[in-house]
């Protein structure tokens, strides 16, 4: 009798994928457990309007039209817990909190949630609102994965969270996936391509995310870059920002490029694309316009290939000229039009910073740890509940009698 061990079922809940640092992160969790130990469904709690998305690979998504009444929606989501009863439930967000209430009702055995990024909310009620729905539902989470120190504590002093609740998980990125291949350099080769968009290929080229980025944000880093421009003859006639992703004020940038005299040599604009790697193969730089305490998913590939980093800092945050997003410019400055005039104008800078970009997520953001501390948590069901029944695959003796033609 040849026992069969079942994958384990992880089902992971969003309010919706119109969030594209939330997409990365989820869909980085279900890269790190491939089948066939594993199976994967993507619940999406509301349906909304977004750019094709290409699931990882033996990933279902169940879409709910929750409408109607609350008691409706609550009834939509238990009966699909119910219907998929997976051995995990993951939320990502506090909008999917109350799915773990629900989780807990279906009896699902191990129900973990990703605490997300809102500690700074925007007004004092959506401050009080978050802290009171992490009290309210936190009896029926399990574990509460917090990515980093300051999360953790507060979610032990503000939502009042135990601390053996309270689980920190940094994330994972794979880097051998994301190391760049060695490629043959041609001086025939003066152009690259993304689409219809040519890329110089002897140009400094910084790479601009923009989606999910605020409008303020983008503006001020835009008019950085035109004290940039006219704050070296050089750096002007060379530098290339590539506007990178789809955002709702992108006609706002383009005004406002063409205002401060930005020509398409100097600024152009280049649409989301699934593959990121594409873009950073043709890039000299990223620019991330967070202060670096919390890297998303995309900038911690961009810094796995290599490339430095141009960061948002306030005036009184570390200075660290070995650190990766808080490097020194040539004149101490935290101003990203000095940021990116130190890093164009030294080359041995610029490949230093790179290296210890690779090597920071590799000692911190490496996929290995980020699995075990997952793996510790999923083999807790093996504590938790009684051993599912295997399959069983009789093999009989051959025998004669048994099949008849």
């Amino acid at each position: 009798m040849l026992s069969v061990r079942p994958p384990r079922h992880i089902c992971h809940v969003v309010v919706s994928l119109g969030d594209v640092a939330q997409n990365e992160q989820v869909f980085a969790n279900i890269r790190q457990f491939p089948s066939p130990h594993y199976e994967h469904t993507l619940i999406v709690l509301h349906k909304a309007k977004k750019p094709p998305l290409r699931l990882p690979h033996h990933t279902s998504c169940l879409e709910l039209a929750l409408d109607g009444s609350l008691l409706n929606k609550i009834r939509t989501c238990h009966q699909a817990l119910r219907a998929i009863r997976p051995d995990v439930c993951q939320t990502y967000g506090d909008q999917t909190l109350p799915v773990q209430w629900l989780a807990h009702r279906a009896g699902i055995p191990l129900r973990l949630h990703i605490a997300g990024q809102g500690n700074g909310a925007a007004n004092w009620l959506a401050r009080k609102g978050r802290v009171w729905s992490h009290k309210i539902f936190k009896h029926s989470c399990d574990f509460v994965i917090a990515s980093d120190k300051a999360q953790e504590a507060w979610l032990k002093t503000n939502a009042g969270i135990e601390e053996s609740k309270i689980k920190r998980v940094r994330a994972g990125i794979d880097i051998k996936t994301h190391r760049p291949p060695l490629q043959d350099v041609s001086l025939r080769n003066q152009t690259a391509f993304i689409g219809t968009l040519p890329v110089p290929a002897n140009r400094f080229v910084i790479g601009l995310p923009v989606t999910g980025i605020g409008k303020e944000a983008v503006e001020q880093f835009l008019a950085e870059y035109v004290a940039a421009l006219k704050h070296s003859t050089a750096f002007s006639a060379q530098a290339l920002l590539l506007i990178i992703g789809n955002s709702p004020y992108l006609s706002f940038y383009r005004r406002f490029l063409e205002q401060h005299d930005v020509s398409d040599n100097q600024a152009r604009f280049c649409n989301h694309h699934a593959e990121s790697e594409r873009f950073f193969h043709l890039l000299d730089a990223i620019v991330t316009l967070d202060d670096g305490t919390q890297p998303s998913f995309a900038l911690l590939e961009a810094m796995s290939m290599g490339l430095p980093v141009i960061s948002g800092r306030a005036g009184d945050s570390l200075k660290d000229d070995n650190h990766p997003l808080f490097w020194l410019t040539d004149n101490g400055s935290h101003l990203f039009q000095y940021q990116m005039l130190t890093l164009y104008s030294d080359a041995r800078k610029r490949i230093r910073l790179g290296q210890a970009s690779r090597s920071y997520v590799l000692e911190r953001y490496h996929h290995a740890e980020h699995q075990a501390r997952y793996e510790k948590l999923y083999q807790l069901l093996e504590h938790r509940i009684p051993p599912r029944m295997p399959t069983s695959v009789t093999r009989y003796p051959p025998s004669p009698t048994r099949f008849k033609p």
